[in-house]
């Protein structure tokens, strides 16, 4: 991480950390805390969102998470798909699909090879977030 300000590190200690980020007050001002990285939303702007296993732990935040790759606002990390499928069992992410309407799966073989293709192409590392910003946005029409 590179060298903050004190301009930087104020607003930082003032506004809540994204999803997936603690803030500590500490003698260099902000700490990130080790996590697994589950997923990334390009929004809020500039920074998006890390989801993490900090966060992503019901159902109802995987079925969240589902919505906003369906709008292609995140994408689903390979680790992330590792800890869903361990965490939640397959026919578990089967029904929060349902709820979510990601993948259009009538069954559950149809929903395995969807996710299993996605995994195939997501991305291994927070390295990544860049890359991918701008392929998601690359998706969005410019705002009117």
């Amino acid at each position: 991480m590179a060298e903050k300000d004190c301009t930087e590190i104020g607003l930082a200690e003032k506004s809540k950390p994204t999803a997936g980020e603690k803030i500590e007050k500490g003698q260099i001002g902000i700490e990130r805390v080790d996590f697994m990285e589950i997923a990334y939303r390009i929004y809020p702007a500039p920074n998006g969102t890390i989801y993490s296993d900090k966060n992503v732990k019901s159902i109802d935040d995987v079925i969240e998470l589902f919505d906003y790759c369906q709008i292609a606002e995140a994408m689903i990390s390979k680790k992330g798909w590792d800890y869903l499928v361990k965490k939640f069992s397959l026919p578990e992410l089967y029904k929060a699909n349902k709820v979510s309407d990601w993948f259009d799966c009538e069954k559950i073989e149809e929903f395995i090879a969807a996710i299993e293709y996605e995994k195939s192409i997501a991305y291994n590392s927070e390295n990544e977030h860049e890359a991918i910003a701008i392929f998601l946005e690359s998706t969005h029409f410019p705002a009117p």
